[in-house]
């Protein structure tokens, strides 16, 4: 060994314990008096890498590669550094061209994987983390990797087995826990969720991105208190973490704090500047002038939707946001043309996840449960003997913006009840059915042929998830608005529940589910398949009224903002409970809100909405057309 490479390994010992500053001048040092050392080149990019220097970290490994190009491990490293410099395109060719020099590199194809991901390139990534994976077998994080891509693809169970895979080749990897809590999180499976989350947390303590999807799950499960300590906590260690500052001020809008939630969103907007889900939040709050954008706020938005490349999701809440703006400046075609295209990039993204709404589908869906919940099988006795006698479910049901958030607040302002929210607890108890009936064909049709099916476990469980927390109150309201697919299983489970069917003017609906934000509806981002789901909720709804063996109440929306106090009573009446003045100061309720309406109902009742399609009728005509023949009437009056 020379002298020379004496003196370089000295340093490397030296700077693989410590990054001193003494160290780092001697490697400074050494490449004056040596500047076509490859290595001493190589480890000087690695420390600028480290210290965010990355032109210099470019300019010192690209000299390394000029003396050595055949040493995969120099292109790995540069490819590195350009992906941490954001320069994604760029690591994808440093990492192809070391796997010129030697395929069977796993490291370098699992990083060229992560750098394909990062680009949205899924299969191709897929087909390098299993290409690392069979290399070296023993390596954890090609399957980490692996499940992430297939986590995001909304491939659930395969992520599944390959980040529990990660987990016996690495137990201790608290990435593959996190990531493992989110898939759990995503199958509306909490208490996994949890766990997997909280062993993240203990085997990397103060794991911020953990302890914010820990915070994410338990504002979903309604432990609100909880989901705010977790957020306040990452945020005292890492105040710049904005994705946990603009969860912190999301939550704070549900909870009714606004003023809280303003300071977390503003403060999120100085970090970056850029931020759509902060914009998208303060949006909610702009709505019902609880907040004001200022000029160079609505500048910078309109700027943003014209520049935005990132996600879809993104350019959607971008656009959602500037509509709202435009549309309460009465600037109604600008306005439009605004919530169209946060429609279209949604539309996008359900289309390429292959859930885009199907018309012809959905109403099959509709007719088998109208084939099968006909008037002979209420009338069989026998179907009812394992079903649970309870007064306490509220039932409310109608199409999203038709008053089912303003209905559940008004009765759960009453001493006596309570509000569940959109609790999904009938949908997700659905898979059971087919089981305790012993039948091999799914709900619907598992009834076809049932006698007297063991539903008591199954009710009890529904009635459980209903009363959590809330053991005290006589009526409790789950206004899962989508129920009215299940009130046939919902009157076989309880009943003597109550069902309250919330009924608003067709077009205003139509127009109000186009401009609201909901992410996760499929038929709510064309006008069309409004106008087509509606005319099936419609059909189900009228089989229903005619069947159901259940206590049903319509409630007119225009009826109930025209006179407030007379429905409130008559509502409160029909839940057998004693009126109450509280319910007609829903506003002042304190409890969360998570839906759409989670701004507008901590508002008195307001008449502004009624008729609001008028403002937009030269928009209008795909969703006028398909509403043709709906029992609903349409106001005419406008289009003459």
């Amino acid at each position: 060994m020379t002298g020379c490479d004496d003196n370089f390994e000295s340093i490397q010992q030296q700077l693989t314990v410590e990054r001193s500053p003494r160290a780092k001048e001697a490697l400074r040092k050494f490449l004056q008096d040596h500047p076509k050392h490859p290595e001493a080149l190589d480890l000087f990019g690695q420390i600028a890498c480290e210290q965010g220097q990355y032109d210099e970290a470019v300019d010192a490994i690209e000299k390394a590669i000029a003396l050595r190009p055949d040493m995969v491990h120099l292109h790995h490293h540069l490819g590195y550094v350009y992906f941490v410099a954001g320069k994604v395109d760029q690591a994808i060719e440093a990492y192809r061209r070391g796997l010129a020099i030697d395929a069977n590199d796993a490291q370098t194809q699992n990083n060229l994987g992560v750098a394909l991901k990062t680009k949205g390139n899924f299969e191709e990534a897929i087909a390098v983390f299993q290409s690392a994976s069979r290399l070296s077998p023993e390596l954890a994080f090609p399957h980490r990797n692996l499940a992430e891509v297939l986590r995001l693809q909304g491939k659930l169970d395969q992520a599944i087995v390959h980040y529990q895979q990660a987990l016996q080749l690495s137990p201790a990897d608290a990435e593959s826990h996190n990531g493992l809590g989110l898939v759990f999180s995503m199958q509306a499976k909490p208490d996994e969720a949890v766990t997997q989350f909280e062993e993240a947390i203990r085997l990397k303590p103060d794991y911020d991105e953990a302890e914010n999807n820990l915070g994410t799950l338990f504002k979903a499960t309604e432990r609100f208190q909880e989901a705010v300590a977790l957020y306040e906590g990452v945020l005292r260690r890492r105040p710049d973490f904005v994705t946990a500052r603009v969860n912190l001020g999301s939550v704070l809008i549900e909870l009714g704090q606004f003023d809280e939630a303003i300071k977390h969103l503003e403060y999120a907007l100085q970090i970056n500047p850029n931020h759509a889900v902060a914009f998208h939040n303060l949006g909610d709050l702009a709505l019902t002038d609880q907040y004001v954008f200022s000029a160079d706020q609505l500048e910078r938005i309109k700027s943003l939707v014209a520049n935005h490349k990132g996600q879809h999701e993104e350019t959607s809440a971008l656009h959602f946001t500037l509509a709202g703006i435009l549309d309460k400046q009465q600037h109604h075609d600008d306005a439009f043309e605004a919530y169209l295209q946060a429609n279209h990039a949604q539309y996008r993204v359900l289309k390429a996840a292959g859930v885009a709404f199907d018309p012809a589908s959905h109403h099959q869906k509709v007719q088998q449960t109208i084939d099968v919940f006909g008037r002979d099988f209420f009338q069989n006795k026998k179907l009812f003997s394992d079903s649970l006698d309870t007064e306490i479910p509220v039932v409310v049901v109608g199409m999203p913006r038709s008053g089912t958030t303003l209905l559940e607040q008004i009765i759960a302002s009453h001493p006596h009840a309570a509000g569940a929210g959109e609790l999904e607890a009938i949908e997700q108890l659905i898979p059971q059915v087919p089981t305790l009936l012993n039948s091999g064909q799914e709900y619907p049709d598992c009834f076809s042929r049932a006698e007297a099916p063991a539903v008591r476990s199954i009710a009890q469980d529904y009635l459980n998830r209903l009363t959590a927390n809330r053991h005290d109150a006589g009526r409790v309201v789950d206004k899962t608005w989508y129920n009215f697919y299940y009130l046939g299983l919902i009157a076989l489970l309880c009943p003597r529940a109550r069902i309250i069917h919330c009924r608003r003017e067709a077009m205003d609906i139509g127009i109000s589910c186009f401009f609201s934000n909901f992410n996760s509806i499929p038929w709510a981002t064309r006008l069309e398949d409004i106008g087509a789901f509606y005319r099936s909720y419609e059909q189900l709804m009228k089989h229903w009224q005619k069947v159901l063996p259940l206590r049903m109440y319509e409630v007119s929306y225009e009826q109930l903002v025209a006179d407030h106090e007379t429905v409130s009573r008559e509502i409160i009446d029909f839940c057998g409970l004693e009126w109450s003045d509280r319910c007609l100061e829903f506003y002042k309720n304190r409890r969360p809100v998570q839906t759409a309406s989670r701004v507008q109902v901590r508002q008195p009742i307001y008449k502004t909405s009624i008729g609001r399609w008028k403002k937009y009728e030269s928009h209008l005509a795909p969703l006028r057309e398909s509403l043709r023949g709906a029992a609903t009437p349409l106001d005419e009056s406008a289009s003459q």
